[in-house]
C-alpha cells in the first residue's frame, strides 16, 4: 500500500443486498472526498486498476477516496464483491446506490465538499446524482450523455442485446427514464466531460452533450489516442481529473 494512506473496507446495505467498498484516506484530515463510480461491466476497481491509480492521486492530493461495487454488477470476469449479477442491472437501481454511497461520503467526510468521477455507465449515474445536488463538482469519464444518440452505434447496447441482461426491455425502459441529457441542464456546480478521442463504445461527441448543456462552470477535455477506458493513458486522464476536481473542491 502506498505510503502515507490507509484503507478500509465497507459495508452498506440497500433494499437487503449488499454493497462493499473501499474508502481511501491520506494522514491527517482530508480536504475533500472524491466518490468514484464504474462501468456497466466494471467493479471497484475498474480496468487495469484504474479507480485503485485514482484513489491513490486523490490521497496525494489529500482528499479521500470512496469506491463502491454496485449491487447487480457481478460477472464472471470481474471481482465484484457486492450482491446481485449485472443480468438483473438497471440503471436506477445503480443511482439509488449511488445516492447512498455520497450520503456515506459525508457522513465519513463532514467538513468536506464531494465530488465525484463515473466512468461510462458510472457517468450517466454521477449526472442523474449530481442532478439532484448532492454533489459538489462532477467529472464524467467516458459517459453516455444521450441514449437515443447511442442506440445505433454503441457497443453497449450490442452487448445488452446479446443477453447480458435478463429483460432487454425492462433494461431500455429504464435507460431512457433515466437518460442523463434529460437533467443535464440542472447542473450548476462545476462539470468536467472526459473523452477518449478513439473510444468506440460511447463517442467523444457525447461529452460536447454534457458541455452544452450543464450550466454551471463547466470544461471539456478529449484525450488524444484514447479508448474507452484510457488503457494506454491512465497517468493523463488521472491527472488532469483530480488537479481539476482539487481545484474546485478544496476551495
Amino acid at each position: 500500500m502506498q505510503r502515507g494512506l490507509s484503507e478500509e473496507t465497507v459495508i452498506l446495505y440497500n433494499k437487503g443486498m449488499k454493497l462493499v467498498g473501499r474508502v481511501t484516506v491520506p494522514q491527517g484530515e482530508p480536504s475533500a472526498c472524491v466518490v468514484l463510480f464504474h462501468g456497466f461491466s466494471g467493479y471497484k476497481d475498474e480496468s487495469g486498476q484504474l479507480f485503485v491509480h485514482a484513489a491513490r492521486k486523490a490521497v496525494e492530493l489529500s482528499m479521500g477516496c470512496v469506491r463502491f461495487d454496485f449491487r447487480y454488477s457481478k460477472t464472471d470476469k470481474n471481482a465484484s464483491e457486492s450482491d446481485g449479477s449485472l443480468k438483473g442491472m438497471l440503471p436506477s437501481e445503480w443511482i439509488s446506490d449511488a445516492k447512498m454511497i455520497v450520503a456515506e461520503a459525508r457522513r465519513r467526510f463532514p467538513d468536506s465538499k464531494v465530488g465525484a468521477i463515473g466512468l461510462s455507465m458510472g457517468g450517466l449515474v454521477a449526472i442523474n446524482v449530481a442532478a439532484q445536488g448532492l454533489l459538489d463538482a462532477l467529472v464524467t469519464w467516458s459517459a453516455p450523455v444521450d441514449q437515443g444518440r447511442l442506440v445505433s452505434i454503441s457497443r453497449i447496447v450490442d452487448f445488452i442485446r446479446s443477453g447480458a441482461v435478463n429483460d432487454v426491455k425492462a433494461f431500455s425502459d429504464d435507460i431512457s427514464r433515466c437518460n442523463p441529457i434529460k437533467v443535464a441542464s440542472k447542473l450548476v456546480i462545476p462539470v468536467l466531460a472526459v473523452a477518449g478521442e478513439l473510444d468506440d463504445t460511447v463517442p467523444p461527441d457525447q461529452a460536447r452533450l454534457l458541455f452544452e448543456a450543464a450550466q454551471g462552470g463547466k470544461s471539456i477535455y478529449v484525450v488524444g489516442g484514447a479508448d474507452h477506458v484510457f488503457s494506454k493513458q491512465q497517468a493523463e486522464v488521472i491527472g488532469i481529473s483530480m488537479a481539476w476536481l482539487s481545484r474546485f473542491l478544496q476551495s
